[in-house]
């Protein structure tokens, strides 16, 4: 009997856990879809971002595969997308300007990855590239328990593409 409560309130503490990670990814979903903007956005991640590697602050423990920039790239575009009213598209290359849209060359600058006893913060610093514009971002991903570099990386990609598109649609 002892065991299975004991099994019961680790289960109840992963599962509070993992909801707290989850708020500000899932905030961000929901505050995109209240965004409104006439623009149309082509996202391109700048291929000198690859040469980018992680920067790690504080002990941690265990090995995941090192991301694949683009891909995650993609995915948090992918995903912004799905959950707001804006046009936007990633591509991997930009191609040639358009009057009509808005093309955005995005470098990666730095990575920092910062583990505390309770908790992991990504803070990726970006540059976004417009023919007109520059603009510096930090996206920032804070999870309760580490997580993946590839998972981490997406979030604070997403974070960083949703200041730059809040920022921009609303000024």
């Amino acid at each position: 009997m002892k065991s299975f409560k004991s099994i019961k309130i680790i289960f109840s503490i992963f599962f509070i856990v993992n909801l707290v990670s989850c708020a500000s990814h899932k905030k961000i979903n929901r505050q995109i879809s209240k965004v409104f903007c006439s623009e149309e956005f082509y996202f391109a991640l700048d291929k000198s971002s690859e040469l980018v590697k992680i920067k790690y602050q504080g002990e941690h423990w265990g090995k995941t595969k090192y991301p694949d920039y683009q891909s995650t790239f993609r995915d948090a575009i992918e995903e912004l997308k799905s959950n707001s009213k804006i046009k936007m598209e990633y591509k991997h290359v930009l191609g040639f300007p358009s009057d009509k849209i808005i093309k955005v060359n995005v470098i990666i600058k730095s990575i920092e990855w910062e583990f505390k006893e309770t908790s992991a913060t990504m803070r990726t610093e970006l540059l976004y590239e417009m023919p007109n514009d520059t603009i510096y971002i930090t996206g920032v991903n804070k999870v309760i328990i580490g997580g993946s570099k590839t998972g981490n990386l997406m979030k604070s990609l997403k974070d960083g593409t949703y200041k730059f598109l809040t920022d921009f649609c609303t000024n």
